[in-house]
């Protein structure tokens, strides 16, 4: 019974020495065993230093664990360690920690670095692989199309005069704000390929580097969600005022920034359009050559002095005007059939897609004339492919 005992007692010293896996592969420490574990061990680790009375360390308790379990077969090469920084305030102390969760790296060889990079698992093990060359075990899902904005990023994103820019000021403790992401998420992809217009971003306020952003723009009540638009006289942004469903938003994006998305992420018909571009294309086939001269300079003016989308779309009128007074106007019908074929193909992805349904919306206005009655305009406006 004895000689049990001492090996009890041994295995225990041995295993706290060495630092304890409870629940999970994250190796708790104390500060008895932080220099042995983390510090002298020669291998890099990522430091989770928090306080168990903390609501915001135990949000990121169960990503952690998540974190640890994707190294859980490199733990000779990246450790995944936490310390109750409240109880060991020698540690906290040491690495001058002012707020919990406090997160470290330690490469291994006598370096320390602040981790600051957003509290999900991908961003954390993105990190990790960073500065380890080691990839983890975690299905990597498509880009967010959300921007994490934080105070030092925040102005040349945000104060961008060529676009419109949603912020959702959020956090990882807020409930209201978990249930905005996924939304916000599928809004932001509905959009994706339409950032040279609008831009959804997101600053999470629990994280590292935003603190300055709440003070700035006073953020009280969680999720915040502004509006900065592509408006140079407009100097303050303007508090969203719309729902939160993702038809809510989409309708809100389109009036705002003059899109026409749908809620499944397919264009509209005006998409691509512009009236004063109409108001030249209505007249081009029925003008004389000299009238359409007159509409090709008009079309030049606009190339010249557009940006963004309106320039991309400028150009494109541009160009099927030329090709019209050379081809003549069955050039219309022809290219229309020849877009229409590409986008019913399986392979063409959603950016070409997008490509091909502005490109048909434009040629549809050639095919209308500046008498055509408006029910007629209406109707093969709507015609969607």
């Amino acid at each position: 019974m004895k000689f049990c005992q001492n090996l009890l007692t041994n295995v225990s010293i041995l295993f706290l020495a060495a630092g304890s896996v409870i629940g999970s592969n994250v190796i708790e420490v104390t500060q008895d065993n932080f220099s042995s574990v983390v510090v002298d061990s020669g291998i890099p680790t990522i430091v989770d230093i928090y306080a168990s009375w903390c609501g915001h360390c135990k949000t990121l308790s169960p990503i952690w664990d998540k974190l640890a379990g994707a190294y859980a077969d490199k733990s000779s090469k990246i450790q995944v360690v936490k310390i109750d920084g409240d109880l060991n305030r020698d540690i906290a102390d040491e690495y001058g920690v002012t707020s919990f969760p406090t997160l470290k790296y330690f490469d291994g060889k006598g370096n320390v670095e602040a981790v600051e990079v957003p509290r999900d698992l991908e961003s954390l093990a993105s990190f990790v692989a960073k500065k380890t060359g080691i990839p983890s075990n975690i299905k990597r899902r498509a880009p967010s199309a959300v921007i994490p904005l934080f105070d030092d990023t925040f102005d040349k994103i945000a104060y961008d005069p060529t676009k419109t820019v949603i912020v959702a000021f959020t956090a990882q403790w807020c409930g209201h704000c978990k249930n905005l992401k996924p939304t916000f998420e599928k809004v932001a992809d509905i959009y994706r390929y339409d950032s040279d217009s609008v831009v959804l971003a997101e600053v999470d306020t629990s994280g590292i580097g935003t603190s300055e952003l709440i003070k700035r723009f006073s953020i009280q009540n969680l999720p915040t969600i502004l509006v900065f638009p592509d408006d140079d006289s407009i100097t303050e942004p303007i508090k969203y005022p719309g729902g939160r469903s993702a038809e809510n938003f989409v309708e809100a994006i389109n009036n705002v920034v003059g899109l026409d998305r749908n809620i499944d992420g397919t264009l509209g018909f005006a998409a691509g359009r512009f009236k004063e571009l109409d108001e030249i294309s209505l007249q081009f086939v029925t003008a004389s050559p000299e009238e359409r001269k007159a509409l090709l300079e008009k079309l030049d003016k606009f190339v010249e002095r557009g940006v963004g989308s309106e320039l991309n779309s400028a150009k494109i009128y541009r160009r099927y005007a030329e090709k019209i007074s050379t081809l003549g106007a069955e050039y219309i019908t022809k290219e229309i059939d020849r877009l229409s074929a590409i986008i019913k193909k399986a392979s063409t992805s959603r950016a070409k897609t997008d490509e091909m349904k502005k490109k048909i919306n434009i040629l549809k206005t050639f095919a209308l004339t500046s008498e055509t009655d408006e029910e007629s305009k209406d109707e093969i406006s709507r015609d969607e492919l």
